[in-house]
């Protein structure tokens, strides 16, 4: 935003950064607004609210349906009817303890069955990993509600030595099923593909033991609040720091109709999964609206 005159100034500015998320099958068009910043004595001139609502116009006529912004603005995004939308959890936890509660290695009740379990190794990543690595994210993907899919330009990013201190890949007969991204004492993201959590287990154990040997005190641990890693760092005495204000998300939806009518078929695919009513309902506001599903139709 620029303010007109014989001197033109820039009073301030907005990233508006488009990207899609996924919701299990469905893909959604997203944009999320960063880098809001403006000038203090501006600001009560009714200029940031300018800026935003050019930001959500701007976003809704290229197509977005949410709209999602992390931390600060609060009071300015609560004026323009944004809702609060959760913290990313963190774990912090000593990693003497965290090694104490992970799950032991399974071992054979016989020669004969230790021959047919698969043999499992952990190794740091290397950069002929990215695939493997894009591969166990993208079936991650399909499980989860509200992860953003990502473009190789995050991806280069995430594996460039500026963003990670080391990374680490767990493998069974030599197929890639977990990995994990470290920056110093903190656990950035940890993707798992094992159906019990081993391979989560298995990788926090070298990132714990590498910690004690660097003689660092505490881990922080970044994981989805259902990760079974937020249970081990509970029983290991560790704290769950949910976050502040300043670092929650924010999330306004620029048409709720698209949207719903977006995400129906997975809504009642996952309600079908769970034997429910085949009706659906959400209150948004004062709003009511309402999901039926017909013989050839959803209304």
């Amino acid at each position: 935003i620029m303010q007109h005159g014989p001197q033109r100034q820039l009073l301030g500015h907005v990233h508006v950064q488009p990207a899609v998320m996924r919701f299990g099958s469905i893909d959604v068009p997203i944009a999320r607004l960063r880098h809001f910043a403006m000038f203090p004595e501006f600001r009560i001139q009714g200029h940031a609210d300018v800026l935003l609502t050019a930001a959500e116009k701007y976003a809704k006529n290229s197509g977005a349906m949410l709209c999602v912004a992390r931390g600060g603005e609060q009071d300015l995004l609560g004026r323009h009817s944004w809702v609060h939308a959760g913290y990313d959890p963190v774990s912090i936890v000593t990693p003497q303890r965290l090694l104490g509660q992970l799950p032991a290695p399974a071992t054979p009740e016989s020669p004969f069955y230790g021959a047919q379990m698969p043999e499992y190794y952990v190794r740091i990543g290397r950069l002929t990993d990215l695939h493997d690595m894009k591969q166990l994210y993208e079936n991650h993907l399909s499980s989860q509600h509200g992860t953003v899919i990502r473009d190789d330009e995050y991806w280069s990013w995430l594996v460039s030595r500026g963003a990670h201190h080391r990374i680490f890949m767990f493998f069974e007969a030599d197929v890639p099923r977990a990995y994990i991204v470290v920056r110093h004492a903190s656990v950035l993201e940890l993707v798992d593909s094992t159906e019990d959590g081993r391979g989560a287990a298995r990788l926090l154990e070298q990132v714990g033991a590498d910690a004690i040997e660097q003689g660092r005190y505490s881990l922080r641990i970044h994981a989805p609040i259902d990760d079974p890693v937020h249970r081990w760092a509970d029983k290991a005495d560790g704290r769950l720091y949910i976050g502040d204000a300043a670092e929650a998300w924010q999330v306004k939806v620029t048409s709720f109709r698209a949207l719903l009518r977006r995400l129906a078929p997975e809504m009642f695919r996952s309600q079908r999964r769970q034997n429910v009513v085949e009706r659906l309902g959400v209150r948004i506001g004062s709003e009511t609206f309402c999901i039926a599903r017909g013989v050839r139709s959803m209304k």
